[in-house]
């Protein structure tokens, strides 16, 4: 009797473990593991109840001291293999933040309506403010997305253009526009055909050159028609047969450059046919050298094209042909490989300098208003440069006030329209004189650019617009009856 007194004695005196604390614990270690989005990770809960917990107590009355001495010796047991597994659940659940923290942030192109960025189920996880070095050094998403700044270029571009034939004495360099346009036509096309064939091992050329055309005849075919009006008010009506068929079919950059068979109204249209020429041969072969394993190739290739086109003369009849402006065009496709697999290690210093923006306007500016003849090569290449690294530092980098200006909204509405101001703008500037003769350009100028803002305005929404949007639509639904049924 003395002997079981004083084992209920010393029961009194071993208090149980605390349930709260490790209730406590358990709840800790879940919050960690949903507010990071670990799904799968879960750590082994401790006791939770102070019903189960009291239940590793002895009964001082039917228990000896003991079973109680080897009970508490299993809970204890039992208690740090447990605290062992919460330590291990709680270092699987910071690597997996470590992970998410170091994947780039989707972006909203990529990401299914409806869909928050996150992980499958949608869970909205925490934005990660990338910094320029980060995101110029690693492949960047398409540009699936609308980037308004891009916009904000091709408004540099057609308005340089416009003032040089507004006003060719105070913008004598406007033609550079034109390199611009280029630049940036090159950059955006070749990046979608690398995205595509990335997504899905080939290219579509068949949907490709159906969106051009959406994007391209409907104002052309207008303009085709105010050009042959015009042509034939300034007396070149026995031009328009061979410059509406060379606009239409893209070939008048040949006869500009060798003949004397294009109107005046049509002068423009060399431009376009060297676009077009170069995305009938560009598409094709950037599927050849995609199709080689070596990304090693890939980029050499895209090096030794500049190099390549660099050589080439700017000047002279070779002006208006293809390869008199294949450095801009070869440049574009350059800077969206760079932007695709992510630029080298030189490519990504440079466009992560704040300055790159500025000095890239400084150049526009510099090259709108003033001609050096003897420098005129190296403007082009400046200009062409200037381009490819705005797009570049605009489509990969943070945003600052240049990407802010250029993404404002007279910047992008002139830039969406841009297509349409080159054609109409043009012509019509001939066409002004033609109706009022006599007229003094300080008031022709006023006329011109009002007269091309609300042609472009209307051709923009009530012919364009509509047209490439049934387009774009009509692919869509063809697109969706060629794929399998889903079994």
């Amino acid at each position: 009797m003395k002997a079981r007194a004083r084992a209920r004695s010393e029961t009194v005196r071993s208090p149980p473990p605390n349930p709260t604390r490790a209730v406590t614990n358990t709840a800790g270690t879940a919050s960690i593991g949903s507010a990071i989005g670990c799904r799968g990770v879960s750590a082994t809960p401790i006791t939770s109840t102070p019903r189960a917990m009291a239940s590793t107590a002895p009964d001082a009355t039917s228990r000896s001291s003991a079973k109680y001495t080897a009970s508490t010796a299993a809970t204890a047991n039992s208690t740090h293999r447990q605290t062992f597994a919460q330590r291990s659940a709680k270092k699987a659940c910071t690597a997996a933040r470590r992970s998410v923290m170091a994947a780039p942030f989707p972006s909203s192109s990529s990401i299914a309506p409806g869909v928050r960025p996150g992980n499958a189920r949608g869970d909205m996880l925490i934005p990660i403010q990338m910094s320029i070095h980060d995101t110029a050094a690693r492949p960047a998403p398409a540009i699936s997305e609308y980037v308004p700044a891009l916009d904000g270029i091709r408004a540099i571009a057609v308005l340089a253009v416009f003032l040089l034939h507004l006003a060719a004495a105070y913008f004598p360099g406007g033609a550079v526009g034109v390199d611009l346009f280029f630049v940036l036509s090159a950059f955006l096309i070749t990046g979608l055909l690398i995205a595509e064939f990335e997504a899905s091992g080939r290219v579509r050329f068949g949907a490709f050159y159906l969106r051009r055309a959406f994007r391209l005849l409907p104002a052309l075919v207008l303009w085709l028609m105010l050009a042959s009006v015009t042509a034939m008010l300034a007396g070149e009506g026995e031009k328009v047969p061979w410059s509406v068929t060379g606009a239409l079919f893209y070939f008048n950059d040949f006869l500009q450059a060798w003949t004397d068979w294009v109107a005046t109204a049509f002068d423009q249209s060399w431009s376009l046919s060297v676009e077009e020429q170069f995305y009938f041969v560009w598409p094709p072969l950037l599927v050849l050298v995609l199709l080689h394993r070596s990304r090693a190739f890939q980029r050499w290739f895209m090096h030794v094209s500049v190099l390549a086109a660099a050589v080439v003369p700017f000047t002279g009849p070779n002006y208006f042909l293809p390869t008199g402006h294949l450095l801009p065009l070869v440049i574009g496709c350059w800077a969206a490989e760079q932007r695709a697999r992510g630029c080298t290690p030189w490519v990504a210093a440079l466009v992560r300098q704040a300055w790159v923006g500025y000095a890239a306007c400084a150049v526009f500016v510099v090259a709108t208003l003033f001609v050096v003849p003897k420098l005129q090569s190296v403007t082009f290449i400046a200009v062409s440069v200037a381009t490819a690294a705005l797009a570049l530092r605009i489509t990969t980098g943070r945003a600052d006030a240049v990407t802010r200006v250029l993404g404002s909204r007279v910047p992008v509405w002139i830039g969406a329209r841009s297509y349409g101001i080159y054609l109409y703008g043009l012509t019509l500037m001939q066409l002004v004189p033609l109706l009022i003769p006599g007229i003094e350009l300080k008031w022709a100028a006023p006329i011109d650019v009002a007269l091309t803002a609300v042609v472009v305005a209307a051709s923009y929404r009530f012919v364009e617009s509509p047209i490439r949007r049934r387009g774009r639509d009509w692919l869509r639904n063809r697109a969706s009856r060629t794929l399998p049924d889903a079994a």
